[in-house]
């Protein structure tokens, strides 16, 4: 028989990673040093990052302060950043789509009611004259020109003809000979109202300067109505146009000046 006991000792001995012969616990041992060994590379890791953590934390809040940066809004546009719009008690302002500031006047009232004095007889002169405004309208012959611009609806219709109206609304008698249609002022998009109510100062401003026909009243009467549009304008959030027809304003009747500068401190206003 071929001897074989010591060469599986040898290979029993060299699995366990011990040399033949050597203690039992040698393999244990040498294991339990090359396990400590790592575990030394891993502490000496962990500090160094440790380290560079601390150096990185210093450098970026020892003095300054350090942060992400934040985009800002003049680089995304490319100019001066504006400044963020302040709360105004204009806020409050009930609008009504249609204009009537009678049929909202419980809105109205409530509003003017939570202003300070000096602030609350400014909005309420504001609320008269745009009420002014919208009484003369209706009170016109309303010579809109519909025929060809039409009158534009809430639900998306545009009606073409001569109109008719009243405090209560307007009828529209259609171009065609078509049945007329009865309009209510809520039917009518605040859009539409804007139109209206340009073309009929438009109108009071065109009689002024049509001739001799335009008398010193006509003139004092197509700036009180172009006032009276620019603070509609105002109240409506069109700033540009209330700047316009208050500058037109000044214009056609000079003794409003004082008003539209208290109204519209930065329009630019004529001169003389």
């Amino acid at each position: 028989m071929k001897p074989v006991g010591k060469t599986n000792v040898q290979q029993r001995a060299q699995a366990y990673g011990r040399p033949a012969g050597a203690p039992s616990g040698y393999g244990v041992a040498s294991r339990q040093k090359k396990s400590g060994g790592s575990g030394m590379g891993t502490l000496v890791m962990l500090l160094v990052a440790l380290a560079a953590g601390a150096v990185i934390l210093f450098l970026c809040f020892g003095k300054k302060g350090c942060s992400a940066p934040v985009p800002s809004e003049t680089a995304a546009t490319g100019g001066d950043a504006p400044e963020a719009r302040q709360p105004s008690f204009t806020d409050g302002r009930p609008r009504p789509v249609d204009i009537d500031f009678d049929a909202s006047s419980g809105a109205v009232q409530r509003y003017l009611a939570g202003l300070p004095e000096g602030k609350r007889k400014s909005e309420q002169t504001r609320v008269v004259m745009i009420k002014e405004l919208r009484n003369s309208w209706v009170r016109s012959k309303f010579t809109y020109d519909s025929g060809s611009r039409g009158v534009r609806l809430c639900d998306g219709r545009t009606v073409y003809g001569s109109l008719l109206a009243n405090d209560k609304g307007m009828v529209i008698l259609q171009s065609d000979a078509r049945e007329p249609v009865t309009v209510r002022w809520s039917d009518v998009p605040l859009e539409q109202y804007m139109l209206f109510l340009e073309d009929h100062v438009r109108q009071r401003v065109d009689h002024h300067n049509s001739g001799p026909e335009g008398t010193a009243a006509d003139r004092e009467s197509a700036g009180t109505d172009c006032l009276r549009l620019a603070v509609f304008y105002d109240w409506y959030r069109k700033p540009g146009k209330a700047e316009n027809y208050a500058a037109e304003a000044v214009r056609l009747n000079p003794s409003v000046k004082k008003v539209v500068e208290s109204c519209f401190p930065f329009a630019n206003l004529p001169k003389k």
